[in-house]
């Protein structure tokens, strides 16, 4: 029986020693999970929020420069449509003065028939 309980004594020993070993091994894999958790931890603390921040602000700046562009933009079809209606007045001008030179010829023609006809009816024997 003495040797029975010695042989338990040792199966015992022999267990509380893996046991330890497993308990060991335990704390280091649990050191080595709070070290993990410290890491994420700074970083969902300190890290993320300015990336975050960073994100948002570029965002921001892509969307207000999206504006400015759609301004710039608005201005630089503002100016075409002056300008294409400044060619168009222009045009119109050039067209008025065609018609002025036009007509400034019927007249100098008018004048001339007239001048011709004046001088015929002043000559002696009528015409």
């Amino acid at each position: 029986m003495n040797k029975e309980i010695n042989i338990e004594i040792v199966e015992i020993r022999e267990r509380l020693g893996k046991a330890f070993d497993e308990i060991a091994s335990l704390r280091t894999e649990m050191t080595a999970l709070r070290r993990e958790s410290d890491w994420r931890r700074q970083f969902y603390a300190v890290a993320l929020p300015i990336m975050v921040t960073i994100i948002v602000a570029v965002v921001a700046a892509i969307y207000h420069q999206n504006g400015r562009f759609e301004d710039v933009s608005r201005r630089f079809d503002d100016i075409n449509r002056r300008i294409d209606d400044t060619n168009q007045q222009i045009r119109e001008v050039k067209q008025d003065i065609r018609d002025l030179g036009q007509q400034m010829k019927e007249i100098e023609n008018l004048i001339r028939q007239s001048s011709r006809e004046g001088r015929a009816a002043s000559r002696p024997g009528g015409q």
